[in-house]
């Protein structure tokens, strides 16, 4: 069968060899093309019977091999027709090929045939965000298969589709970087020979599919590879937010950082920073984590209600994440318990940080976190105490802080400590002077990423000083 994909080809380069001015040329090309046509109809068929094995079309494999000598022998188009016609393999295969429309990329592009696989300059997609189950077939087809998602699967397609120097851009769903049914996708990027930039978008204020009149739900990944001879790259911004005035600025001034040593199939980071990929890798060294200073950690379906010392902390995470030891009467709402109280308040100074709330950023997938975000997040080993000092502060401010989202009806309160950045970047101070003492950061830098603006003025911080209405959701 490889023989006479090879002899297609060839006709193939014949023809774009060929002067096209003589009319002998002219009639020559006609008749090669006549050839390929022929060629790969029997071809197209004999695939066609394979795939359809996958849905119900029994064929043993000696009626398979003979199929496969019959397709190589030359038979005029007649000819053919009378063999399909005839042979019951060929006919269901049609006939299930007209109601599954199989393509076959080898075959529809046989021009494009380069080292017995279809490869094209560039792969430029916006492929369909649809679940999907995968079959018999796609399970032995794909790696992707147990993604869930179809445009994993055209993700793969794209990736087989180019070889060194080719390019691939694709626009597709913020989760490639983190989720969980993702793995085996992002294995796939990470074993491939790309050298991969991938721009992570939020969908508020503005969004890349939406605009002021028309708001659109879906965070995004733009992604742009070049394949290599070399080991994979990966280069990811931050998860940016941006004014719909600034979007002509937006991708003009996208920020990358390579975050190839932490790209894994379980995560790629969204960073964005070179400073911060440095913070990122001294955070994620620390031996000890908000985990480890919890006796338990309950999901909003396992509320401990009878914990003398604990936290609670409402999932929505658009523009603070907040931890306070008060029950609320709502859900989506994880709680966290302790042994003591020094270790609540640790718990607590660290939550609250903007700091937190950037890692939330760089591992969660901006809407709701989690408790892997949560109890992942690194707790000093060897804290100052100074952390009791800004746990009371942070307590003395909830009055001020407080505001509510209805919920079933009733107004629930929370509590947007954004109202007082002074204490919170406090708070950041002594999370980074632990974690990080020697970058030197900018003490506003994990504050900026609370900003609505990609540009991060924290004047897009937003207030949320309206003491009814939803706040954080």
């Amino acid at each position: 069968m490889n023989e006479i994909l090879e002899h297609a080809l060839a006709e193939y380069q014949g023809i774009a060899a060929q002067d096209s001015v003589a009319m002998d040329a002219v009639e020559d090309k006609k008749r090669r093309e006549k050839s390929i046509g022929a060629i790969l109809t029997r071809v197209k068929d004999v695939a066609n019977v394979w795939v359809s094995t996958f849905y119900g079309n029994e064929v043993s494999a000696d009626a398979y091999a003979r199929l496969l000598e019959l397709a190589g022998q030359n038979h005029a188009p007649e000819s053919w027709e009378a063999i399909a016609a005839e042979t019951p393999s060929i006919a269901a295969a049609r006939k299930i090929t007209g109601e599954r429309r199989f393509f076959h990329w080898d075959l529809e592009f046989a021009e494009a045939v380069s080292d017995g696989a279809a490869r094209f300059d560039a792969v430029v997609a916006n492929p369909p965000y649809v679940a999907s189950a995968a079959d018999a077939f796609v399970t032995a087809r794909y790696e992707t298969a147990s993604c869930g998602d179809l445009y994993a699967r055209f993700v793969e397609v794209g990736v087989e589709l180019g070889c060194a120097p080719q390019r691939i851009g694709m626009i597709v769903p913020l989760s490639l970087t983190f989720g969980r049914s993702l793995r085996t996708l992002r294995a796939l990027l990470l074993t491939s020979t790309l050298e991969l930039d991938i721009a992570c978008f939020d969908n508020a204020p503005d969004s890349v599919f939406g605009d002021g009149q028309t708001p659109n739900s879906q965070r995004t990944a733009v992604f742009v590879g070049q394949h290599g001879t070399h080991q994979p790259v990966v280069r990811t911004t931050s998860l940016l937010r941006w004014q719909r005035e600034e979007r002509p600025l937006l991708f003009g001034n996208l920020q990358f950082a390579d975050v190839t040593r932490h790209a894994t199939s379980v995560l790629i980071p969204k960073l964005g920073s070179d400073a911060l990929d440095q913070f990122y890798s001294l955070l994620k060294a620390q031996q000890r984590t908000v985990r480890d200073l919890c006796v338990g950690m309950h999901s909003e379906t396992q509320k401990d209600n009878n914990a003398q010392y604990f936290l609670t902390v409402p999932r929505a995470a658009r523009y603070f994440i907040a931890a306070f030891p008060e029950r609320l009467a709502r859900n989506k709402v994880l709680t966290l318990t302790f042994s003591c109280a020094d270790d609540r308040d640790l718990a607590m100074v660290l939550l609250n940080s903007n700091v937190h709330f950037w890692y939330y950023g760089v591992v969660g997938d901006g809407f709701l976190t989690n408790l892997e975000v949560v109890s992942s997040f690194a707790a000093p080993a060897n804290p100052s105490t100074e952390y009791r000092f800004l746990a009371r502060r942070l307590l003395e401010a909830m009055p001020s802080c407080t505001t509510f989202a209805r919920n079933r009806g009733m107004l629930v309160p929370s509590y947007n400590f954004n109202k007082r950045m002074d204490i919170l970047l406090e708070i950041d101070d002594w999370v980074v002077r632990h974690l990080a003492p020697d970058l030197n950061l900018p003490r506003d830098t994990f504050a900026q990423y609370k900003s609505n603006s990609f540009l991060r003025p924290l004047v897009y911080l937003r207030p949320a000083s309206c003491a009814e209405g939803p706040s954080n959701e």
